[in-house]
């Protein structure tokens, strides 16, 4: 019997940690960032502690879990809200925002990771709050 609640238990951690990765978005391992790792590391030493101590309620591992997508959840809603600096506003760098916010050096490399070559050639460019830039190119007419 013991085996059973062992063998019931990790497939519901590992239905719950696949879908928080599904949530957190994350495809490969360059889109973690030390936040989801703290959380994901959380979490999986949670499920493992339910797994090893079988004789607990497993709503006693479940409700920590819910509250940390929760507030997860409450702290991206809140870093949504807050306004992004624009980095770059009509083909022109807004200084004073970048000084504040970014460098010189790690903008041209975005810009040429995105296989723009001018400053011109960008209608905005928009600091996320991870600190990854996003980068919104003009229309070409021709």
């Amino acid at each position: 019997m013991t085996y059973l609640i062992i063998i019931f238990r990790s497939l519901i951690f590992y239905i719950i940690i696949s879908f928080i990765n599904k949530y957190i978005k994350i495809k490969e391992t360059k889109d973690l960032n030390i936040k989801n790792i703290i959380i994901l590391f959380v979490i999986t030493i949670l499920a493992l502690t339910s797994i090893k101590e079988y004789n607990k309620p497993l709503i006693t591992f479940i409700l920590p879990i819910a509250s940390i997508i929760l507030l997860d959840m409450f702290y991206q809603y809140i870093t949504n809200k807050i306004k992004k600096p624009i980095i770059i506003n009509k083909g022109k760098i807004n200084f004073k925002e970048l000084i504040k916010h970014y460098n010189l050096k790690t903008l041209l490399l975005e810009l040429h990771k995105n296989n723009i070559r001018t400053i011109e050639e960008v209608d905005y460019a928009i600091l996320n709050p991870y600190g990854t830039l996003s980068i919104i190119a003009q229309n070409k007419r021709d």
